[in-house]
């Protein structure tokens, strides 16, 4: 059983929103066209989304696995079933909605100039964030 973006449920409960990013995120790398990582890669590549209490790459995958939305070669090389490309493309259709709606009436230079300012202004106070 799916959401509306068409990541599982669990145990008859929806997946913890930071669980259902992590399969989204795992989903959005199988379905890139320029290769099929391995678990190592998948798991380099995503490192800097995790947050505290994430679900692992490894179990996301394990998962992604036993639902058949994904395949694992001999060589460790993943990717997505047909299966798991339709859910991916119903995910990817939902969050494309999602973003139109938030950023309506938003043109994309205020966008970016608001984030620039935020990362400015978390560098001037000493944050740091994974991207720097």
């Amino acid at each position: 059983m799916t959401c509306g973006s068409g990541i599982p449920y669990h145990n008859g409960g929806l997946w913890e929103r930071n669980q259902r990013v992590v399969f989204l995120r795992a989903l959005n790398q199988l379905a890139n066209p320029d290769g099929t990582p391995t678990r190592q890669e998948l798991a380099s590549l995503l490192h800097g989304y995790q947050n505290p209490g994430d679900l692992p790459i490894g179990e996301a995958v394990d998962i992604l696995l036993a639902l058949g939305w994904a395949t694992e070669t001999d060589s460790n090389t993943l990717g997505l079933t047909p299966a798991g490309r339709r859910h991916f493309d119903r995910a990817a259709k939902v969050m494309d909605q999602l973003r139109d709606q938030r950023h309506a009436g938003i043109p994309d230079e205020e966008y970016v100039q608001t984030l620039t300012v935020l990362q400015r202004f978390t560098h001037n106070t000493g944050g740091r964030a994974w991207h720097h």
